[in-house]
């Protein structure tokens, strides 16, 4: 699903399906339902189909960024 829209405030996007999602992200499509349901990923139900705008997409991706030093409970100095 490739429609560009562009909003009023001017920002550019696409909608997606979960699995267009799950394949950005590199997760299964069931994880994507689970951020949906967990209020972390905003969705639209439309008619029987669940889509995602892309812009929200990219707000959870930077969402995700891990701060420098924050992983030292991950491994040994």
């Amino acid at each position: 699903m490739d429609a560009e829209v562009e909003s009023a405030d001017g920002l550019d996007w696409t909608w997606m399906s979960t699995d267009a999602v799950a394949h950005r992200l590199g997760v299964a499509t069931k994880t994507v339902y689970r951020l949906i349901d967990g209020g972390k990923l905003r969705a639209f139900r439309i008619g029987r189909v669940i889509r995602l705008k892309s812009v929200d997409v990219e707000a959870y991706e930077a969402s995700c960024e891990i701060s420098p030093g924050t992983l030292g409970h991950l491994h040994r100095p």
